[in-house]
């Protein structure tokens, strides 16, 4: 492997960590940059690469390095409210990589599309996951609408600025990721 490749690597779970420290402490699920940085690293990074950057963040996070949100790590993570979101990037996040990367210029009709699967990847697999821990930890289900203003509603407006920055950043970037990052190896 490249020393290109080691950094790029590095830097990018360096980035999903700072991210995820950076909280709006709402619950049951606190608000973060998680999904900025996410999309962004599924941007710039091949499929493969993101999905390794996701499974070594929760990895390291499981063994107890407090990478995850609040700083908090170890294996108690599995039983909080907001894991299913973090656990769902490892289908979203290289599923959006790998739409965003055909090899033509930048489109945002395809980032948009992207996104969406993104979107829809990262919140069916959160919910559903919010779900069970609240089945779990109250012996009853909440229903959809409690669920959806509990793990939803209240990142909407978020999310879509999350969304729009990131495609700006990963547009600017294009050019220096084409030319440099897919073609070592």
């Amino acid at each position: 492997m490249s020393t290109a490749k080691i950094t790029r690597l590095a830097l990018s779970l360096t980035l999903l960590i700072i991210a995820s420290q950076l909280v709006i402490p709402i619950q049951p699920v606190p608000i973060t940059l998680q999904t900025l940085a996410v999309v962004v690293i599924g941007g710039i990074l091949s499929p493969i690469e993101t999905f390794i950057i996701m499974l070594s963040y929760l990895l390291i996070g499981l063994i107890g390095l407090p990478v995850f949100a609040g700083f908090s790590g170890g294996m108690n993570a599995l039983l909080t409210p907001s894991f299913g979101f973090a656990l769902s990037f490892l289908v979203s996040a290289p599923i959006f990589s790998t739409l965003l990367h055909k090899r033509t210029p930048w489109q945002w009709g395809r980032f948009v599309l992207a996104a969406a699967v993104h979107y829809l990847i990262t919140y069916s697999l959160g919910l559903l996951y919010l779900a069970g821990y609240l089945y779990y930890t109250t012996g009853s289900f909440p229903g959809m609408i409690p669920l959806l203003l509990m793990g939803l509603v209240p990142f909407c407006f978020g999310d879509l600025i999350k969304y729009i920055l990131s495609g700006i950043i990963i547009k600017r970037l294009q050019s220096a990721i084409h030319s440099t990052w897919f073609t070592q190896p």
